[in-house]
């Protein structure tokens, strides 16, 4: 199936049905939140209903999302309060993604796929995989002029600060001559780019301060210096009066190291619960280093979780990110 006949079914999937979830990936970034309020937007121009959820709670950074405050955190109950007769699951690489709601949903509803992660396993009934999108809300962009609905500021909000998260305030790979040409689209439509910009890249609370203070302390380096990683964990964050949402980014610092390939964030979640984010500066893929370990993501960023404790996960991905590292 080609890319252009996937849109045409996904527009025909949004208008045969009428009650939908919306939902996305655990632990949502900028893109997740985005990407599932501008379904919104098109769902009401479409007169349909909806109910947005997620997994996870959404980080406060990201209420400046239009619609943010109508993504509720998942409960079973969404399933037998409200007849959903569709899901629409958006930057959602794998049904796991979704969190335990999952079950609630793959086989039991149709589920239109949108999503640009090369390593999505297309678990839709309808999907749309675009990994040369620099982003979710990319996609759906293009998918506005497949249905041709008309542009509102608060839908063009949305799909801009997809892109503005994902390519890292436009400075990442993924900055493509089309990211720019829809950014300057959207910010003719009225769009305050420097508010945002400020907002959701620079500014800080002093939890995150107080974290990052403290996550240079565990910042280390292989002897060559082409890997670095950072642990948090959940005393770290008690210890700072600070939260896992309060981590974002924190994986950069060792990437914008001089000579670095590879950089890991660990999260320790639980005992047996670790979390890991990886980013490269272009040479290694950190897709392949994720997929081992049952993530998955793109070749520059990628994460995965591991049911194992901190010690052995750090000592099982470093390993594997020096494999990846020297080929």
């Amino acid at each position: 199936m080609t890319l252009h006949s996937s849109f045409k079914e996904a527009a025909q999937f949004m208008t045969d049905h009428h009650h939908f979830l919306v939902i996305s990936h655990v632990n949502p970034d900028g893109d997740a939140v985005s990407s599932t309020c501008a379904i919104s937007y098109m769902l009401q121009a479409m007169n349909k209903t909806y109910q947005l959820v997620n997994q996870d709670v959404i980080p406060n950074k990201l209420s400046v999302i239009p619609n943010a405050d109508q993504v509720k955190v998942w409960n079973e109950d969404f399933m037998t309060l409200q007849p959903f007769d569709a899901v629409i699951a958006v930057d959602c690489a794998d049904q796991m993604r979704m969190g335990s709601c999952h079950e609630q949903i793959i086989g039991k509803l149709p589920v239109l796929n949108i999503d640009h992660h090369p390593t999505n396993d297309a678990y839709g009934t309808v999907n749309i995989i675009c990994p040369s999108a620099a982003s979710t809300t990319e996609i759906i962009y293009d998918l506005m002029d497949v249905i041709s609905l008309e542009w509102n500021l608060p839908l063009a909000t949305c799909i801009y600060i997809g892109l503005l998260t994902d390519t890292g305030g436009f400075r990442y790979a993924n900055t493509t001559a089309k990211v720019m040409q829809i950014a300057s689209h959207l910010i003719s439509l009225g769009i305050d780019a420097h508010y945002f910009a400020q907002a959701l890249l620079e500014q800080m609370t002093f939890s995150q301060i107080q974290l990052l203070k403290h996550a240079l302390t565990t910042l280390t380096f292989d002897d060559d210096g082409s890997l670095g990683w950072i642990t948090i964990t959940k005393s770290d964050l008690s210890l700072v009066n600070a939260s896992f949402s309060d981590s974002e980014g924190l994986v950069n610092l060792p990437r914008n190291v001089e000579g670095v390939e590879v950089a890991v964030l660990f999260k320790q979640y639980g005992d047996d619960e670790i979390k890991i984010s990886l980013r490269s500066n272009g040479k290694a893929d950190v897709a392949e280093i994720a997929s081992y370990f049952g993530g998955g993501g793109h070749k520059n960023a990628a994460g995965a979780t591991l049911h194992t404790s901190l010690e052995k996960a750090t000592l099982t991905v470093l390993e594997k990110c020096r494999q990846v590292i020297q080929k």
